[in-house]
């Protein structure tokens, strides 16, 4: 297994700030895994990894750095020493991406999974001690062959004790190649497009309940459509601007790529501008 040096990304970093970038994702496969050999945690010493911390504590240095991300980890991944590094650092967002696939330990095992369902919980609750109400994204996928009615109830318990902010939902397909192509259990299509509905519905409930704790609260929105006039805050989730007589901050239209300071409206998903 190959990775990137440390000096090579601060350098890229670097290059992105001088281009005007405001915010970067760190991101890889198997993220969590940066600087060991192996992507089988079991063959780590401790069987934790902090490289990706002391990078992340870099990149965090990096002058003119508004805003710094991390792509999908595991729940191991999540160390003492990781979240230390984001509770010192402001430009290192509130938002973590933990990939749970299914609430089933049944399921998460034909997945090949390296962690249970107990040490997902585990990390989550220790996130949410640790961080001021951080948005913890994740990815689930419906009708993995084998999966009973039981597995999926699991799934919507599991993301309901969770919390998620955001889930990406994916209805299981063959794919060539894989091990699950292979297995016999497949569930049938209908079923999963039932399931993925169902998950959809819980998804925009939580999503709801999420942000309705922020408003009347202050948020800085990055711009990514200066036409539609949104962009993502802090904790990932897209905001739409309202302006007072289509105007914005000392009168200038806003840019994407802009960072601006508003006040969350009721309905949790736009905002007004506030003076800096």
């Amino acid at each position: 297994m190959t990775f990137k040096p440390i000096e090579k990304v601060i350098a890229e970093a670097q290059g992105l700030v001088k281009a005007g970038h405001k915010e970067v994702v760190i991101t890889g496969v198997f993220l969590g895994a940066y600087g060991q050999p192996t992507v089988r945690r079991k063959s780590w010493p401790g069987g934790e990894n902090e490289a990706i911390a002391g990078l992340l504590e870099k990149i965090a240095q990096v002058p003119d750095l508004k805003r710094i991300r991390l792509s999908s980890l595991e729940p191991a991944d999540v160390t003492e020493r990781l979240l230390d590094v984001m509770k010192n650092h402001r430009n290192i967002m509130p938002h973590l991406h933990l990939s749970l696939q299914s609430g089933s330990d049944t399921i998460l095992r034909k997945m090949n999974r390296q962690y249970t369902v107990k040490d997902f919980l585990k990390a989550i609750e220790n996130i949410n001690l640790q961080l001021d109400r951080p948005a913890i994204t994740t990815d689930i996928i419906v009708g993995f062959p084998g999966e009973t009615v039981q597995d999926f109830a699991q799934s919507l318990a599991v993301a309901k004790v969770a919390g998620f902010s955001k889930i990406h939902i994916f209805p299981f397909s063959k794919r060539g190649g894989t091990a699950a192509e292979k297995m016999q259990d497949f569930v049938n299509k209908e079923v999963t497009t039932q399931r993925a509905q169902v998950m959809r519905e819980l998804e925009k409930q939580l999503a709801d309940k999420f942000r309705k704790q922020f408003v009347g609260e202050i948020a800085e929105v990055l711009i990514e459509n200066e036409v539609k006039k949104t962009g993502r805050c802090e904790r990932y989730y897209e905001i739409r601007l309202g302006m007072p007589n289509g105007i914005a901050i000392k009168g200038e239209p806003v840019s994407k790529g802009e960072i601006v300071k508003c006040r969350i409206n009721s309905d949790a998903v736009s905002a007004l501008f506030v003076e800096s």
